[in-house]
């Protein structure tokens, strides 16, 4: 795609919805990175503490039942206390992504997804 800022790395994206799962999955491939993808929390967390060395950056869904965003946070950052994410949700949780942003997550990205919304979160995520 035409001026999005492309990258390396290794993407774990988690979300509940398997459509935008895919779409993160083919603008993140798109743009040069390599995208593991999981369903929930509960899988995202299982694979995360058996490959956390190899994962750059974690796209976490905030509002997924079961799992939710702030728990998977929470757990991610229990196996790797500097683990890098990039929040995002369809909903207005201004409340809930500030108090993750506070806690170190790097950025939030609306749903849906603007590409150029996500490919500079993503790559300013992984540069830093």
């Amino acid at each position: 795609p035409d001026g999005l800022p492309r990258g390396k790395g290794r993407i774990l994206v988690v979300d509940d919805e398997e459509i935008v799962r895919k779409l993160a999955t083919e603008i993140l491939a798109d743009l040069g990175y390599e995208v593991i993808a999981c369903c929930d929390g509960r899988e995202a967390t299982s694979y995360y503490s058996s490959a956390w060395q190899q994962i750059d950056l974690v796209i976490l869904d905030l509002m997924m039942p079961g799992l939710g965003g702030r728990e998977t946070f929470a757990a991610l950052r229990r196996i790797n206390p500097a683990a890098r994410v990039v929040l995002c949700s369809g909903h207005s949780l201004a409340g809930e992504a500030e108090s993750l942003l506070g806690a170190g997550a790097l950025a939030f990205v609306p749903k849906p997804f603007d590409q150029m919304a996500l490919a500079q979160a993503v790559a300013g995520a992984c540069q830093t």
